[in-house]
């Protein structure tokens, strides 16, 4: 019986044991599926945290770029409006658009004095600094050009056109034995050039300045037959009833230049000014925006480029006329 009771109590010590290993085990097994569980949704949670610090920065950098944009638009305007408005403490007319309702320019300024500024012989190597002249007070003019090629000078008539100054016909060749010896050759010469600023601007030009005007000595050729062959064909001429000297052989200072331009304009309704735009022409560079400057003082007085509307400053008056 002892060793019954004693074989009893080892097997039942032994089933303790067993069971107690069972429970182990299996507490081992579950935390061993657990732990990865817990561990994917920790890192779930992490990485969802991230997304939405991640989302909050993207907000916070798309705000900041936003007001970036905002703040350099503010910033372009400013600077166009203050470059618009520079000179509107001297003649507030500068700024006006060159046709304005129904009217056309020279009807918006009815009863200024209007002052045109033309540049003869161009382009050339002061063409840009011209432009830029022009450009920094607000002017408009007109350039009677040459026939000249090559990319910087196909450069130089788009430029011209783009910023709003009118283009007109000098000659091509600017050959005065060639060009006056014939009507011929003047309307060859003529028409050479108009094409030619054509194919580079996409403009057709009517507007004309015959080499050293209507009234040269030079032509073999009586002028009025020129003038007939622009009249019947939808040209208009124009001379200068201003000029600033520049042309002559002797170089002119920039005061001297500044003198012929200005002295009598105060006197003057309608001023169509000669100058040159020429390599060896410095000097009018130079005088070009002392020129602006006293023109801007003059009471209703305003800078405008030859149009189809401006009345015509000429020489020789047509036989019709």
């Amino acid at each position: 019986m002892e060793e019954q009771r004693n074989l009893l109590n080892i097997t039942k010590k032994r089933q303790r044991r067993v069971a107690i290993y069972k429970k182990i085990i299996l507490i081992g097994l579950f935390s061993i599926l657990l732990t990865p569980i817990i561990l994917c949704y920790v890192l779930f949670q992490e990485v969802k945290n991230l997304n939405l610090q991640l989302q909050s920065l993207q907000a916070e950098v798309e705000e900041l770029d936003m007001k970036i944009t905002v703040d350099n638009q503010e910033a372009e305007a400013e600077t166009q409006l203050l470059e618009q408005n520079a000179f509107s403490d001297v003649d507030e007319n500068q700024s006006k658009e060159l046709q304005i309702g129904n009217n056309t320019l020279e009807e918006t300024y009815d009863g200024y004095r209007k002052i045109y500024l033309t540049f003869d012989d161009g382009p050339s190597k002061y063409t840009d600094t011209i432009l830029d002249i022009l450009k920094e007070y607000h002017v408009k003019a007109t350039f009677f050009v040459l026939g000249k090629t090559g990319e910087e000078n196909e450069r130089l008539y788009k430029r011209i056109v783009d910023e709003g100054h009118t283009i007109g016909l000098h000659s091509y060749s600017h050959q005065y034995e060639e060009i006056y010896a014939s009507l011929d050759g003047y309307q060859q010469d003529l028409l050479k050039l108009e094409e030619y600023i054509f194919q580079i601007t996409g403009y057709h030009s009517k507007i004309v300045r015959f080499p050293g005007g209507s009234s040269n000595t030079v032509s073999d050729v009586p002028m009025q037959v020129f003038i007939d062959f622009l009249e019947k064909n939808d040209y208009t001429y124009f001379d200068w009833n201003v000029a600033s000297g520049d042309a002559a052989l002797k170089e002119l200072s920039q005061e001297e230049i500044v003198k012929n331009v200005t002295e009598n304009l105060n006197t003057m309704q309608q001023a169509v000014v000669l100058l040159h735009d020429a390599a060896n022409r410095i000097t009018t560079v130079e005088a070009l925006p002392v020129i602006i400057e006293k023109v801007l003082e003059l009471d209703r007085t305003v800078f405008l480029p030859i149009t189809e509307d401006t009345v015509p400053v000429q020489h020789l008056e047509s036989k019709e006329e």
